[in-house]
């Protein structure tokens, strides 16, 4: 409803009334102009978050305020800065509808919905805290927008509720909210000097302790239409019913919130490792031509896990998960993708949902591929590692903490397993390596690489540039000299070995299937980069590895207010 001399909000925010304390905002419904393809790396609207807040509206009778098709990399209704210079009316809107539901009920709860593109069926949920040496504490320099009994009352009976609907549910892991742009930071005491009139009747409500306010991050497993997104919008519905009456105050003060700022002490764990890598396998079948990666990141730092099935039809299922703080001795482990010890050998498992893009090729760009994809709610694969020497679990991660990337033995060898995709069974056997992640770019020390490896299931060996495999015996090579890799790129591969004998031997590769990405080192630079599998022919024997080539290209840092959340 528009008040007697009120702006009209412009045609890309949708507006919805509602009898509830509850007001929800959607920042980043929107989706990406045509300008937008011009950039390398533009921050990526949050997909299916219009549709889901407007079912939660109806479902709460609550208010809403949703971005419907601005694009945030034209005008970001996250950041502060941004919406004071080119739509202040917004925080306006906002102001008037809080006060008249306090005035109604004497509380408001404001809800902001976003998106996580991460497949793992998770919520990271925002409230300017983050959880360090096993307890809650604000993110640097953040305000808290909830009070300590709604944290530990009804937040956490809505993480329970998700997780019996097999939902994590996580505070401020990747996004606390904390950020001095964050728009949850509006709704706390942090601006309550500001010059900015709607600024400081909002903060006067929260100085009143009226409000509560939450960011939601919902993972691709909870936007895209399926059971999963069904089931969070239940859970929410049910937990957030009137402002939060709909939970059951269960007394619980595990979590501790602070609503100032904070700077806490952290003791870390006495046997924190000292270094950190991405360990990889990497297979191939063959007769099937389905190629995939897998990979998980151990040592210091937050990480997570992966994989990436890639197949002759274009198409790629893919999957990314966060490393949890379960540890097991002789596992990895991010959300339901584990690797275990079984013996002599090594069993990756997964039984979870997947994305599938039909098309591989858009990659280059985020958003156009997952506007094009669609959400595999229960892949399952076993697969199974045969090496030609034995590596477990434990002694993987005790390498990558200590050493880093060199701290990790190679291996190929072979594979066999069983996956299931879309309902239908696959039996798979064919190559394998397993060692540093193939692909990964760790601190990218290069402006440009090409690199590939090939194995033959039979006595002929192996290569990879840098280093051979021949007789079951490591040769490392000496640089360009050993194998020199002259084109790189799809449809065909070009390269010039010289092996352990003398003679020079060229190795030609026909690509089966590849994907082109973006992607950022941990400094931020950015890379080109084509990565897949192809069936190599050396000499007259046959082999079937992968290839990699990866190029610098410049671009601008990002200032996505949650982007520089995640460090």
């Amino acid at each position: 409803m528009i008040a007697e001399g009120q702006q009209a909000p412009p045609p890309w925010l949708e507006t919805l009334d509602g009898d509830a304390p509850i007001l929800l905002i959607a920042p980043h419904g929107g989706y990406a102009e045509p300008e937008t393809a011009a950039l390398l790396a533009p921050r990526v609207n949050d997909l299916h978050t219009a549709d889901i807040t407007r079912e939660l509206a109806i479902r709460l009778d609550a208010a809403a305020l949703i971005n419907t098709a601005m694009d945030r990399n034209r005008l970001d209704c996250n950041r502060l800065d941004e919406v004071v210079a080119h739509a202040p009316w917004l925080l306006t809107m906002i102001a008037d509808r809080l006060e008249q539901m306090v005035a109604e009920h004497g509380r408001a709860l404001v809800l902001a919905v976003h998106g996580w593109n991460l497949v793992e069926a998770r919520v990271d949920i925002g409230v300017g805290l983050t959880k360090r040496a096993g307890r809650l504490v604000p993110s640097r320099g953040a305000h808290v927008s909830v009070s300590d009994q709604f944290l530990t009352g009804t937040l956490n009976v809505l993480i329970d509720r998700l997780g019996r609907a097999g939902i994590v549910s996580t505070f401020g892991l990747r996004y606390p909210a904390g950020g001095a742009q964050n728009l949850m930071q509006v709704f706390t005491q942090r601006h309550s000097a500001s010059s900015i009139d709607a600024l400081r009747r909002i903060t006067a409500l929260s100085g009143r302790g009226a409000i509560e306010a939450v960011q939601l991050e919902l993972s691709i497993a909870l936007r895209f239409p399926g059971s999963l997104r069904d089931a969070a919008i239940e859970a929410l519905s049910e937990i957030l019913a009137n402002g939060g009456d709909g939970a059951m105050r269960n007394g619980n003060h595990s979590h501790r919130s602070h609503r100032t700022a904070g700077a806490p002490t952290i003791h870390l764990p006495r046997s924190a490792p000292r270094k950190s890598a991405r360990f990889g396998l990497e297979f191939y079948d063959p007769a099937l031509r389905i190629g995939a990666m897998a990979s998980f990141d151990l040592g210091v730092g937050r990480g997570g896990g992966r994989f990436m099935i890639l197949r002759t039809d274009g198409s790629v299922l893919l999957f990314t998960g966060e490393r949890g703080s379960d540890r097991e001795s002789a596992a990895l482990r991010v959300g339901p993708l584990r690797l275990r010890t079984d013996g002599g050998r090594l069993r990756l498992e997964f039984v979870g949902p997947a994305l599938l893009t039909p098309d591989a090729a858009t990659y280059v760009n985020i958003e156009r591929a997952l506007s094009q994809s669609s959400l595999e709610t229960e892949v399952t694969f076993t697969i199974d590692f045969t090496l030609g020497t034995s590596l477990d679990v434990e002694s993987v991660r005790a390498g990558a903490e200590g050493e880093g990337a060199s701290g990790i033995p190679v291996r190929f060898g072979n594979f066999s397993g069983r996956m299931r995709i879309g309902g239908r069974d696959h039996s798979m056997s064919g190559v394998a390596r397993i060692g540093p992640a193939f692909t990964a770019l760790d601190d990218a020390a290069f402006d440009a690489r090409r690199r590939l490896w090939a194995f033959a299931d039979t006595d002929a060996g192996a290569i990879q540039a840098n280093e051979f495999f021949v007789d079951a015996r490591w040769h490392p090579g000496s640089g360009s000299d050993r194998c020199r890799i002259i084109a790189c790129e799809p449809p065909a591969i070009h390269a010039s070995l010289t092996a352990i004998r003398d003679e020079d031997q060229t190795v030609v590769g026909q690509v089966v299937s590849h994907i082109p990405l973006v992607r950022s080192d941990s400094r931020g630079r950015r890379f080109r980069t084509s990565i897949g599998f192809a069936d190599f022919a050396i000499e007259r024997h046959r082999y079937f590895g992968m290839f990699e080539t990866s190029w610098r290209v410049d671009n601008r840092p990002s200032t996505s207010d949650s982007e520089a959340e995640t460090g």
